[in-house]
Formats: C-alpha cells, sequence, structure tokens
C-alpha cells in the first residue's frame, strides 16, 4: 500500500516498515528495544492472522498538543481469561521462555487476541486449547487419541466453563510493550472461567526462577516457597517452541494500566 494510506492491510515488511516511518514509527526500535519487544515479521504476521489492525489516527505529536498529524495505532481485542480453582485464587502466566533463548517475564492472566470478528466465547475455548493443550489431563489414553481430534477447540470446549454473568467490556490507549513507539487501543473482555484437567503443580515459582515442589512431613506444599506452578509447551507458527510458566496467585486483581 502506498506509505500515506490510511491503514496497512498487508504487503512486504519493506512496505510495513515505510508505512510506519511516514507514520511516525520507527520499526528499528521494535527488535533491538528488550526481550519483551517483538520483531517486525510479527506484527505483520498479526496483521495477516486478523489478529491486528493497522490505521493512522490524527494524534497529537507532543506534549504542547499544539500540532497533530496522523500517526499508526495498532488495534486489538484481548480476552482475558480469570481461570479460578477451588480456593478462588486465579492462574497467571508468569513467564514465557522461547526456544531461540528469549525470556519474557509476564504477570498476566491467560490472555488471547480476538480474530477479526471472532466471537469471544470462541477465542476463550481457542486460547485454552493453544495455550494450555499440551498439559490438560483429559479422558484421552493416549498421544494418538489426542491427535485424532477433528477439532482441538471442541475438546477444549468440553473442559471449560465460562461465568458468561462476570464478563466485562474495558478499553485503553497506551504504547504497546510489545512494538516499542506505536501506539496501541485496546478494547478488553474480561471473563471468569473454570478449566477442568489441569495438572498438579510440580514447581514453586519466585521472582522469575522455578524450583520442584517440595512437601512437609505430613505431605502437604511449603507455604513459604513461592507460589505453585507447573508449566504448558506451545510450537508457534514460526516454528519457536514457547515455555510457559503458570502459577496460581492469590488476590490478583486486573489492572488495565
Amino acid at each position: 500500500p502506498p506509505e500515506d494510506a490510511g491503514s496497512w492491510t498487508g504487503g512486504s515488511l519493506e512496505s510495513l516498515a515505510a508505512w510506519l516511518r511516514a507514520h511516525g514509527v520507527d520499526p528499528a526500535a521494535f527488535a533491538s528495544a528488550s526481550n519483551d519487544a517483538k520483531s517486525l515479521s510479527e506484527l505483520a504476521r498479526e496483521v495477516a492472522r486478523g489478529e491486528t489492525s493497522l490505521v493512522a489516527r490524527e494524534m497529537h505529536e507532543d506534549a504542547t498538543k499544539t500540532k497533530t498529524r496522523k500517526l499508526a495505532e495498532r488495534r486489538v481485542r484481548v480476552l482475558r481469561l480469570l481461570i479460578r480453582d477451588a480456593h478462588g485464587r486465579v492462574l497467571i502466566e508468569a513467564r514465557q521462555e522461547w526456544s531461540d533463548g528469549r525470556v519474557r517475564e509476564r504477570g498476566t492472566p491467560l490472555s488471547e487476541k480476538l480474530m477479526r470478528d471472532e466471537d469471544w466465547r470462541d477465542a476463550a475455548f481457542r486460547a485454552v486449547s493453544e495455550e494450555l493443550g499440551s498439559c490438560l489431563v483429559t479422558n484421552k489414553t493416549s498421544d494418538d487419541d489426542r491427535r485424532d481430534d477433528d477439532d482441538a477447540c471442541v475438546s477444549s470446549s468440553r473442559l471449560v466453563t465460562l461465568d458468561e454473568s462476570s464478563v466485562t467490556f474495558s478499553s485503553i490507549d497506551r504504547t504497546s510493550v510489545s512494538y516499542p513507539g506505536l501506539r496501541c487501543a485496546y478494547e478488553f473482555i474480561t471473563v471468569d472461567a473454570e478449566v477442568r484437567g489441569l495438572p498438579e503443580c510440580d514447581g514453586r515459582f519466585v521472582s522469575g526462577a522455578t524450583t520442584t515442589m517440595t512437601k512437609t512431613e505430613n505431605g502437604d506444599d511449603e507455604a513459604d516457597a513461592g507460589e505453585p506452578s507447573f508449566t504448558s509447551t506451545e510450537i508457534n507458527s514460526d516454528g519457536t517452541t514457547l515455555v510457559a510458566t503458570w502459577v496460581w496467585r492469590e488476590g490478583y486483581v486486573v489492572d488495565d494500566v
């Protein structure tokens, strides 16, 4: 698309980089900022999959608010599942580790970007399947049985109960952590959920490190050894493997800031 187009809907990485530069964003900052930053190619894939839209929006150019220009904005709808256990604790993704060596500290509930025109309920089942499917304990007896499912999301739906009365909608505009310098308009859909078949915790997560779960003499977990944790494994579309560490967190409160 032309560099002055009102949106970028697809094309080469060169055209994406040119469109971003024409609308106030330096794509060179994406890969160099930190481990939290994603690459230009990942942004292009988000657009191609329908998870993200890129538009040029009239915004104030500086803090004085005296000048405006069309600046790039990323628009995303995000589903947040507050998966609770019998004790009321919320399942939190504490850490992500990629096979290429990248590490990202998270501290968020299970979150998934919605596809274009996707219903949030369908996204909930897809999110559980994609992010927790590798560790869910089901009635299947073998790996072959699991692979024979025509639709993994349908299988997940049998294990997920959504509390639709708890649904809330919120929105926020801020600079993206994933893509430094790019403004992002988030629309959040947050809902309580129960997921059956989650594994027993086999570790403890403390300040970015995971240790083996320990037991007291009477068989109870050590109370002061961090948060109970388990891991899941996800194979990404680019061939990398993502290992996520999940913890059960007490007193979690959703924060949109």
